[in-house]
């Protein structure tokens, strides 16, 4: 990667550097009208690209050894195929299992809440002055119990999934996905050179700089992001072991994948920790464990283990990066979420790379005539 110092000197002329905005402005704006003429495949379109891109240096790497493209690529697709069916035949049968049993706990955990826990929770609520006029039974009679929940809920997900041609198009996406990533990975190095081609000369090389910024900036989110939800599903796994939380190990592992989307493994740990606490409940320790478990988790992730790993890597903030998913969130709702960390690293590499130009542009240092007078 190229120093600021030496981008800076290769990229100093202001009129080149408006040039370059322009382009790349440019080049976004035809990219948004293509993702808007192709909105129907937009989904499948953006996921093939990111594995395209994540499988990209598997591909270059067998080149290397010198194994041709249009051998190296059904070769990983063969991997995978092999890797796809060792996964349904031995590791998803149980962990389907141990999903469905624990999902099935549902309508006995929220009645067992509503008729065992409720009353108790309204007591201590009664000695509040402030919440005494609050009737937490009567709120949870209308919103909570457990049969009539179950039937909304899948009444509501039967209208959904039958009440729209939507199984026809579900198959139609996910065959496409694999088409187009391998067509992607095929002809890869075709499509970079027509693009590289119609690029203005003089730049190619600040735009070089740009594309290797970036690539490298996400290489090194993804992994932190992968790494980050790893160390902390193993110290939920842990944690809910230690307090004997029924499916500990499950919900730990689904609660750390979660992770990969920042503060999802609250919600959702948090939700499957209450089905299997009150679906067998042992006594309000357990609970308190349970949330002290959340609590640990979280203070070593917000202070040592993402600034640790994320922070360093791409030089984010973990509160810079709550704040940009609350924001994101608001304005885009879960899409916004998704996309806000990728955004937000985006945002910095432009930034880290306009800066230079900035520094040298008219804006920051006009000339000396223009103060005098």
């Amino acid at each position: 990667m190229q120093s600021p110092l030496n981008y800076h000197q290769n990229f100093t002329d202001w009129n080149r550097a408006r040039r370059f905005a322009i382009f790349i402005g440019l080049m976004l704006l035809g990219l948004g009208l293509m993702f808007w003429l192709y909105w129907g495949v937009a989904i499948s379109m953006t996921i093939s690209i990111i594995l395209a891109y994540l499988l990209a240096p598997f591909v270059s790497a067998l080149e290397i050894r010198g194994l041709k493209r249009y051998y190296a690529v059904p070769a990983i697709a063969l991997c995978i195929l092999i890797g796809m069916v060792i996964a349904v035949w031995f590791i998803l049968p149980p962990l389907y299992y141990q999903i469905t049993q624990l999902l099935s706990l549902t309508p006995q955990a929220i009645d067992n809440f509503y008729s065992t826990n409720l009353p108790i929770i309204q007591e201590k609520i009664n000695k509040v002055p402030l919440l005494r006029e609050f009737n937490l039974i009567e709120f949870a009679t209308k919103q909570l119990k457990g049969e009539e929940m179950s039937v909304k809920v899948i009444a509501f997900l039967s209208g959904v999934w039958f009440g729209t041609p939507i199984i026809l198009s579900t198959i139609v996406y996910v065959l496409l996905v694999p088409v187009l990533t391998f067509a992607l990975l095929l002809e890869e190095r075709k499509m970079l050179d027509h693009a590289w081609s119609v690029v203005p000369r003089d730049l190619v090389l600040p735009l070089r700089v740009f594309v290797d910024r970036m690539n490298r900036g996400f290489l090194l989110l993804g992994r932190g992001l992968l790494t980050v939800a790893f160390v902390v599903g193993l110290l939920y796994m842990v944690g809910f072991s230690l307090v004997g939380l029924r499916f500990a190990i499950l919900i730990g592992a689904l609660a750390g994948l979660c992770r990969i989307i920042p503060y999802l493994d609250i919600l959702v740990g948090g939700i499957l920790c209450a089905v299997a606490i009150f679906a067998d409940f042992q006594g309000w320790p357990q609970v308190f464990m349970v949330l002290g478990v959340f609590a640990v988790v979280f203070t070593l992730d917000g202070i040592l283990i993402t600034p640790k790993i994320i922070g360093e890597s791409v030089g984010l903030h973990p509160l810079f990066l709550l704040i940009s998913i609350i924001a994101f969130g608001y304005w885009w709702g879960i899409g916004g979420v998704l996309i806000a960390i990728p955004a937000v690293t985006l945002a910095r590499i432009i930034s880290r790379l306009l800066l230079p130009i900035y520094l040298v542009s008219p804006l920051y240092k006009p000339r000396f005539q223009e103060f005098r007078e």
